[in-house]
Formats: C-alpha cells, structure tokens, sequence
C-alpha cells in the first residue's frame, strides 16, 4: 500500500495482486484461467466465435511457453549448444507473431480461408438455427420435381440468408437443378441465361468437392448449361463439347454426357450422324436416365432435315415402341414426329427406313404413334406402309378413299398406288 500524505491510504490492484501470489502461489494460475475468460468475454462482446477466442488462445500460450523455454536455455546452455538454441528461439518468436497476425488476419478480414478447416467463421449477429425438417423439404421437393414444377421443388430447398444448409437439402437441390436444366422450358420475355444463372452456382459449388461419376454428371450439366446460355446470346467462343470430354474423361460410360454430346454433333456441330450414333448408344447402353437419353436423340434427329436422320428416328421409335417405351413429349411428341417423317416426303423416308426396318414394323410404329389416318398426307403415309408391308387389298382402298379429296401434289402419287396395288391383286389372283 502507499500512503497519501493529503489523506487515508488508498489501494493498488498491482500491489494487492503480488501480495496475494506471495502469500497463495496458485492464485497466478487463477489469474490466467481470468485471462482465458476474459478474452472469450471480449470475443463474444465482438460478436466472434468463442472457439476462435479458445483456440487463439491456447495456441498462443503454447508459443509463448516454447518462446520462454528457450530464451532460458540461451542462458544456461553449453557453449556447443547456443546456437541451436539461439535458432529454435528466435524460429519460435517468428512463429509466434505469424500466429498472431494470422489470427487477427482472420478474425477482422476472414483470410486466410484455410483456417475454417479448424475454427468456424465468425458469425455475423445471432446465428441462425437451420430448418428444421430437413428431410420433409427434400421429399417435398422430390414430389414438386416429378409433377415437373421446379421452380417450386427450388424455392422449398433455399436458405434464407445466414442459415446453413443441411447436408441432405444442399444434394437435394443440386438433383433439383440438374433436373431442371435436363427440362429447361422458356415463355414469353423470359431466357434460358435467368434460369441458368440462378442454377449453376450450386453446381459449380458441389463440384469443388465431387470426384468420379458425380463430377462427370455436374461437368456434363454445366456444359448443358453454357449450351442453353449460348442460344440466348450467341457467344460462339464458350467450349461447350469441352465440358462433355471432360465427363466422358472422368467417366466413359456417363449417361449425361454421351446424350448431350451426341445432341450438340447434330445440332450444332453438324456432324455425320455416323459420328453422333456411338454416343446415342453408349447413353441408352447405360440403363439410366433412359426416357431423356430418348428425348435427346429423338430431338437430335428431328432438328436434322436429311433422309438419314429421319430414318434413324423411325429405327429408334420402333425400337422405343417394342421395347415398351413411353414416348409422351420425347423429342417434341408424336404429332410432331409424325409431321417431321411423314408429313412432306413420306414415301422417301420409308424407303430410307426400309434397310433397318420392315414395312410392317413401319407400319405398327406410324399406328403407334397416331390411330390411322385416312385423309390427307398421313393416310397417303399409310397408304404406302400398307403396301409395303404386304397387304394390296387394304392399301388400294385407302388410296381410292383418298383421291376425291387429295390435293393436286399427292394425286399422281395415290393414282400410281391404286394402279400397283390393282396389279398386285390382279397378279396373284
């Protein structure tokens, strides 16, 4: 204590303190466990993570009691043995103060990035509990995402900002956004680029920790994704097959990859369809994702005006139709199927398809596709698949049916029917 001449003696903290360690000597170890709590009240007054306050801490102190060690040793270490000494101090002291600086670093700026593996980043106000019900969102959305409203299926799967995902939702909704991309549809004013902005964050987030077939499925999304962007504005220098090589490189058997790349050789590359055919097949060799991998070749094919391609779409479809296969809104739907094969040169692609395929499986894929037609350029069609599938008879009365309304185009060609199909009969009567 220290007496003041003008009055009564007052108290010094610092005195009182070294009296109390004379007297208690475990009362220093007290003291620093106020130190601990002191820097964690700080910590939490700074709105910081506790563990943060802990961790910096601790690591400090382990520094700095390695510091104190071999400062002493410099004093009382053998001559031989001062340099070493001499180094591990002042290698520690350097450590020391790049620990500091990095903590601070870290708790005012957020770099360096690394140290989240170890201390969670600081929270901005009061954190947030995430959802709850985790797994109700992602069976919600599963159901959203099968009556295809994906908006819908996406918006139960959001954060609200500052809540962290569950692991579960955070896979959910990149399923949710590959499957929106496969079934991308635009109306009005609105743009693929709105709809695949809003999706490839996600992707491109999931893919800086997939590997195997699943990096491939999110390479080949994201090169479906720049494919779509580049028909809003057409940037020609986006390497869109690049994504899709990447995949295969990852994966050779990759569903997704294989069906889109084969879709960009017709479309947008025009390539033989010798070329596009393997990566058709190795899609639908892989038992997965088969009605898309349909979708994407019929959609390919019909987007090719050539004899060739219209052919290799009546193989597929009566493929499709013996297998048991949906066709519902697959490359554009049966009518639109119907109008690309048959609607202008009918009798040219059946005989184009006829290598591959039989005149009466022609004509129980165009029956498949549509109940029969008899009128217009669709019963001529039918018309010629019964004739080549072998029934004269049938196919002579359609062609009679049709000439009192056909138009002046399609008249000489159901005029030279009826005259076959009479010799026919006439023949092998």
């Amino acid at each position: 204590m220290s007496p003041d001449p003008g009055g009564p003696s007052v108290l010094n903290p610092l005195d009182l303190l070294r009296e109390a360690v004379k007297a208690v000597p475990a009362v220093r170890y007290a003291l620093g466990l106020c130190g601990l709590l002191a820097v964690v009240a700080i910590a939490m007054a700074l709105r910081l993570n506790p563990a943060l306050a802990v961790f910096g801490t601790v690591v400090t102190l382990v520094l700095m009691v390695a510091l104190v060690v071999f400062a002493k040793l410099t004093a009382i270490a053998p001559r031989h043995f001062l340099l070493p000494v001499m180094v591990l101090m002042w290698a520690s002291l350097v450590v020391l103060l790049a620990c500091v600086v990095l903590l601070a670093s870290y708790v005012f700026f957020g770099q360096p990035r690394g140290l989240e593996r170890w201390i969670p980043p600081r929270s901005e106000g009061h954190a947030q509990e995430p959802p709850k019900d985790d797994g109700g969102r992602v069976r919600a959305a599963r159901l959203q995402v099968e009556a295809g409203d994906y908006p819908a299926a996406w918006a139960l799967l959001e954060d609200p900002p500052g809540v962290p995902s569950d692991p579960g939702v955070r896979e959910a909704r990149v399923q949710v956004a590959m499957a929106w991309l496969r079934d991308v549809h635009v109306v009005g004013e609105h743009t693929f680029t709105e709809i695949v902005d809003r999706l490839t964050p996600c992707l491109n987030e999931a893919l800086g920790s997939a590997s195997g077939s699943q990096e491939a499925d999110l390479l080949a999304h994201l090169g479906w994704a720049a494919y779509l962007k580049r028909r809003d504005d057409g940037q020609l220098g986006v390497d869109v097959p690049g994504y899709y090589a990447r995949a295969l490189k990852l994966d050779p058997g990759n569903v997704y990859a294989h069906a889109m790349l084969g879709h960009w050789m017709l479309v947008e590359d025009h390539r033989p369809l010798a070329e596009a055919r393997p990566h058709f097949e190795a899609a639908l060799a892989g038992n997965r994702e088969h009605a898309y991998v349909r979708g994407m070749q019929l959609a390919a094919l019909r987007n090719t005006e050539t004899l060739e391609a219209k052919a290799e779409a009546v193989k597929a479809l009566n493929e499709m139709r013996k297998a048991g296969e949906p066709l519902s809104e697959a490359g554009g739907g049966a009518s639109r199927m119907l109008s690309y094969l048959y609607a202008f040169d009918a009798v040219e692609v059946i005989d184009k398809a006829g290598s591959a395929v039989s005149g009466e499986d022609q004509l129980a894929t165009f029956d498949w596709l549509q109940p029969p037609q008899d009128s217009g350029s669709y019963g001529f069609a039918r018309a010629v698949l019964l004739e080549k599938a072998g029934h004269p008879a049938e196919a002579l009365a359609l062609y009679q049916a049709l000439l009192p309304d056909i138009g002046p185009t399609l008249q000489p060609a159901v005029k030279a029917g009826v005259a076959r199909c009479t010799a026919s009969l006439a023949h092998a009567g």
